[in-house]
């Protein structure tokens, strides 16, 4: 089991890494191409019974593959989910996400960034480290800071 992610940067940028891609998608095409072969070979059998093994080998290699890509997929969805916590506990300290922080109403000390269309509250993280100006009358607030 992977040890939990202590930092948003600590946790891989995708949920899936280059190595498992090439790894899911080379199986993938060898469980295709065996599928092929395996009924180009049972087409060619008269008898049921001479159909079977090759039946039985091309359900083989797509179950093998469902696993494989399962398993992949399952961590992908591990790594989604420990980033998210990670994020979740990094912005769980900020104080315009609690409940109790007061809420301020559009023109009253709300900014703008470059190129933005929503009002922010300074502390804002969507505005921080941005060159700012006050946001004019009237402008839409921020979803996230209120």
């Amino acid at each position: 089991m992977a040890a939990p992610v202590t930092s948003p940067a600590a946790a891989p940028a995708v949920p899936w890494l280059p190595r498992e891609t090439r790894w899911v998608g080379g199986f993938g095409l060898v469980a295709i191409v065996l599928l092929v072969v395996c009924w180009w070979q049972a087409a060619g059998e008269g008898d049921p019974s001479d159909q079977l093994p090759w039946l039985n080998l091309g359900t083989a290699a797509v179950l093998v593959y469902w696993v494989l890509a399962g398993r992949t997929l399952a961590r992908a969805r591990r790594r989604v989910a420990e980033r998210r916590s990670a994020q979740l506990a990094a912005l769980g300290s900020r104080p315009w996400l609690r409940s109790d922080a007061p809420s301020t109403p559009a023109g009253d000390g709300l900014v703008v960034a470059a190129g933005m269309t929503r009002a922010h509250r300074p502390e804002c993280p969507l505005v921080s480290g941005k060159p700012t100006s006050p946001a004019p009358a009237g402008a839409p607030t921020c979803g996230i800071c209120g």
